[in-house]
């Protein structure tokens, strides 16, 4: 529903950097209180399972209080104080008192510390889905025209895997997510299967990363995908992602982004219907509303859907709850009317722990307080039974069946080249809003460059580097092919726009 196209982007891509991670601490060794999780969800069949051997069915929220800041960083040594006072349930719109099991965050940061807050999110029982792309809300994935093929950038692998390295030692990350919402340019409302192979890129990095995590003898955290909730379209590409016939490994699981029940008073039973659009029944793998229930601007949510997850049969067995979107607005105005809280009188952002004191319900019916009641309802219907799986006979959709993809390669084929970090900086042009752009493709930043800061951004230095202006995508300045090295600094000249970048090389 919220799908945000960034012309020639890529939402598997972003502001990378290469700094080595800090080992994490044990959890198990921090975890006292009761329901603190130790170890690693699992998943069998149609159903994830907690340690203890129980079906999980997740009381989750959508968490992204700042488009591109990642919400999880340790201050000072010590857990995020934002996510400290959101776990206090004398905070009346906390964590706490929402009653949710998990929360899904859009987008993290490789070389900040998070063992603090990690395991305090562990020692509450909370699990987290780690979002691997850099912009939340979905972006076009460009075709190349010599080969009818989609890139898969070679930055985005890096990305991964640094990400991979710095949470996959911490026992309540429940997944990686590859990718949100994520479209091939001109196909949506087609139905045309072959017109929507971005989904090879999309299932080449998830079998990459799941390669990567073996290699490195990591927990096998499960990957998975956002899709929008276009069965025109994505049901075909969902059963790509999840059948074992299909060229690659299945993805662990799917999201599915969902607006069908529309409150106040609506259809109940909506989440039946996509049960059958998508066929979800005859899936191996679990399948989880990765955003639900719309929100309008009165902002009357009364969450009478979330009951489905539980009682309605055919919900329950195929869909393994949900993550309500979203707790606050992430300050771009996106998904404004879909926020449960507010900012109170007098604070700037949500930076601290009396920002969180002060939060507001974000509409006079305090969707916070309905959707806190039922998932307290929720709660009290565990243990769940687990679903019957069908065996592993999901058939590969007709004519649709696209390769996997080589990292680094216009035509997903070659070798990828290897990725250097160096600094970027809009200087006079800070008030122009800039992005980096490679290979038709903007890899960074997650939210365009409008300061003067400098920001660090990975890039393959044997192609051209762009940085061009993002209202109007015209080029403020080019960096020529196989100029750049590591630590090289880019800043914008004071002639006039369209010509060379200034580039500063270190020991020149």
């Amino acid at each position: 529903m919220r799908q945000v196209q960034l012309l020639l982007g890529l939402l598997l891509t972003g502001a990378i950097h290469t700094a080595s991670a800090a080992p994490a601490e044990s959890a198990q060794a921090a975890a006292s209180s009761a329901g603190a999780i130790t170890q690693g969800a699992t998943i069998n069949g149609k159903a994830f399972f907690d340690q203890n051997n129980n079906r999980l069915l997740f009381r989750g929220v959508g968490f992204q209080p700042v488009n591109g800041v990642d919400p999880l960083i340790d201050v000072g040594g010590k857990p995020n104080p934002v996510i400290q006072a959101l776990l206090q349930s004398s905070n009346k719109y906390s964590f706490k008192n929402l009653n949710i099991n998990a929360l899904r965050v859009y987008q993290v940061s490789h070389n900040k510390p998070h063992a603090k807050t990690m395991n305090l999110l562990a020692q509450n029982g909370i699990y987290v889905i780690v979002g691997l792309a850099n912009d939340p809300y979905g972006t076009n994935i460009p075709q190349n025209p010599a080969s009818g093929q989609h890139p898969y950038p070679s930055q985005f692998k890096v990305r991964v895997q640094q990400i991979i390295d710095e949470f996959q030692a911490y026992p309540n990350v429940l997944s990686f997510e590859i990718a949100n919402e994520v479209t091939d340019p001109g196909a949506e409302g087609k139905g045309t299967p072959t017109q929507l192979n971005a989904a090879a890129a999309i299932k080449s990095a998830a079998n990459d990363a799941k390669t990567y995590m073996s290699t490195k003898t990591y927990r096998a955290i499960p990957v998975g995908v956002a899709m929008q909730d276009t069965p025109d379209n994505e049901s075909t590409v969902a059963q790509y992602y999840a059948s074992s016939a299909c060229n690659g490994l299945p993805l662990d699981y799917i999201g599915i982004n969902t607006y069908r029940y529309v409150p106040p008073g609506g259809n109940t039973a909506a989440y039946e219907g996509l049960v059958s659009d998508y066929s979800i029944g005859n899936y191996s793998i679990p399948v989880i509303l990765s955003e639900y229930e719309a929100g309008l601007t009165s902002g009357n949510r009364d969450f009478l859907d979330v009951p489905s997850f539980y009682n309605d049969a055919t919900v329950s067995s195929n869909i393994s709850g949900g993550f309500a979107y979203q707790y606050i607005g992430d300050g771009s105005g996106a998904g404004s009317g879909f926020a449960l809280v507010k900012l109170g009188k007098g604070s700037k952002g949500l930076n601290g722990k009396t920002d969180v004191k002060n939060l507001k319900p974000a509409w006079p019916n305090n969707a916070f307080a309905n959707l806190a009641a039922q998932y307290q309802t929720m709660l009290t219907k565990a243990p769940y039974a687990a679903p019957s799986s069908p065996a592993e006979s999901l058939a590969c959709p007709s004519n649709f069946n696209p390769p996997l993809c080589v990292v680094g390669s216009s035509n997903c084929s070659g070798t990828p080249p290897s990725a250097v970090e160096i600094t970027v900086q809009a200087n006079q042009a800070g008030q122009y809003p800039m992005a980096v752009v490679q290979g038709g493709s903007q890899i960074a930043p997650p939210s365009p460059i409008s300061d003067n800061n400098v920001h660090s951004v990975t890039v393959d230095p044997t192609q051209q580097l762009l940085l061009q202006q993002t209202t109007t995508w015209y080029t403020i300045c080019t960096v020529a092919a196989n100029t750049l090295t590591a630590n090289s600094a880019v800043t914008i000249p004071a002639a006039s726009w369209g010509g060379a970048c200034t580039v500063t090389t270190p020991g020149h």
